[in-house]
């Protein structure tokens, strides 16, 4: 006869014994009196007579999180994204301004934001390694950062600002549509047949729609929004990089980035990036059918155009860009980009305003 002692969760494994205490003569025992531990062979043969067997647990059990069971942000951890389900979607609670995020498991196994960061820096204070992806305390004004509320055209900024701006709480209003604002404007406000201004608006809940709409071409309904396709801020590189990418002088990673502790920028390659994501769900590189589908559940990536060098909002409606942690050069970092028709990856000018997408290991 086999014993075989099984403990989930996994984690309260530790430190489980059986003993044995057998009766009759040595040749009728099983095992000699003692403890072993459950799953091993540690027992001599034969044929089970009587006795009687104790199982210990310690007193002590590591607790289970789930994934639901969390309510900020800070609070995610790898073991609880490891042992999350795919598509398990959650709203968390950034501790630094107080807004809250749709974050969900996806299938490359890590846990992502599904929406835009949208962390305005010039009020968010001190970011400490206890809130926030640095390893050292930074704050955007101090380092000498630039907060805008609109865009402004005019001369080239340096390769190394610390830059962001704020256009408002707009939505994406057709998620999938791609008819584009003007190639240069001044805020997202002059897109009415794109973007909705939702300040006065209520977001939806997961209890009223589960997360999606009855049309994942729609993003309002009855005076209220769905989160996920709020615009979110626009930041440098360097800015998105909490001031470390600036210390990035070629091709390499920054150490620190605006992200919530225990989130970070998407590196370049590898797990977590973002061409292991879309490869996923087979978008990388896909064309306008397939790039349809970035857009909606459950990805939710936004068109939300870009803040170019000049200080002009550029190309919202019809492209969305997504900064990476990698520098390829002195000037210029990688990104995800999204057009009316494919998905790429490249490099542009740090100094360029993209959007953020936070990312933490499964």
């Amino acid at each position: 006869m086999a014993f075989t002692c099984k403990v989930t969760p996994t984690q309260a494994a530790t430190g489980v014994t059986l003993h044995i205490v057998p009766k009759g003569s040595s040749d009728d025992c099983f095992c000699t009196d003692g403890t072993y531990t459950p799953d091993t062979s540690d027992c001599e043969a034969g044929e089970w007579k009587w006795g009687s067997l104790v199982v210990g647990v310690p007193d002590i059990i590591a607790p289970h999180v789930l994934f639901n069971g969390i309510t900020t942000m800070q609070e995610m951890t790898p073991q609880i994204c490891a042992d999350a389900l795919e598509n398990d979607t959650v709203r968390l609670q950034d501790t630094r301004d107080g807004k809250y995020y749709w974050v969900a498991k996806l299938a490359d196994g890590n846990c992502w934001m599904t929406q835009n960061l949208d962390l305005n820096l010039d009020t968010a204070g001190t970011l400490t390694p206890e809130n926030s992806d640095v390893s050292a305390e930074w704050n955007f004004n101090s380092a000498g950062g630039s907060w805008y509320t609109l865009p402004t055209e005019g001369d080239l900024i340096d390769d190394f600002a610390i830059q962001a701006w704020d256009l408002g709480e707009y939505v994406k209003t057709s998620p999938i549509a791609i008819t584009g604002c003007d190639d240069i404007t001044t805020n997202l406000g002059a897109c009415p047949d794109q973007f909705t201004d939702v300040s006065s608006m209520a977001p939806m809940t997961e209890a009223i729609n589960e997360g999606k709409l009855p049309s994942e071409n729609i993003s309002i309904q009855r005076s209220q929004y769905d989160a996920h396709f709020l615009v979110g801020n626009y930041y440098s590189w360097g800015a998105a990089t909490a001031g470390s990418g600036n210390n990035v002088s070629d091709s390499g990673d920054a150490t620190s980035s605006i992200c919530p502790n225990n989130w970070h920028l998407p590196p370049y390659s590898g797990n977590g990036s973002y061409q292991n994501l879309l490869s996923s769900y087979g978008l990388a590189g896909s064309s306008t059918s397939g790039n349809n589908n970035i857009n909606t559940s459950p990805l939710y990536f936004v068109r939300s155009g870009e803040v170019d060098a000049g200080f002009a909002l550029a190309i919202a409606g019809n492209t969305g860009s997504y900064w990476s942690g990698r520098a390829s050069d002195d000037k210029s970092a990688y990104y995800l980009y999204i057009n009316k028709s494919q998905v790429v990856f490249s490099d542009y000018y740090r100094t360029t305003g993209y959007s953020v997408r936070c990312v933490a290991a499964g």
